[in-house]
């Protein structure tokens, strides 16, 4: 799903989002069927294209913020 968000984020076709994702076109179907009932993405009037809405632009920010945060350093695991 966040490939996909991702890859919208300068507006992108079904067909580069299926072939950026390495996803079956049935499966990137659903995700974007997904996005856009969740309000992350929307369809570009009289185009071809998706691209994030406001709600989809603030979610890729905060994911981009916190992997340049996480970039780096080492996750160890949880021990009891």
């Amino acid at each position: 799903m966040t490939g996909i968000l991702l890859a919208t984020k300068d507006g992108a076709s079904k067909a580069r989002i299926t072939s950026e994702s390495s996803l079956a076109p049935s499966l990137v179907e659903q995700c974007l069927f997904f996005l856009r009932l969740s309000d992350l993405i929307k369809k570009e009037e009289g185009s071809e294209l998706f691209r994030p809405t406001e709600k989809g632009s603030n979610l890729i920010s905060d994911y981009e913020r916190i992997n340049r945060t996480m970039e780096g350093r080492l996750v160890q695991p949880l021990t009891s």
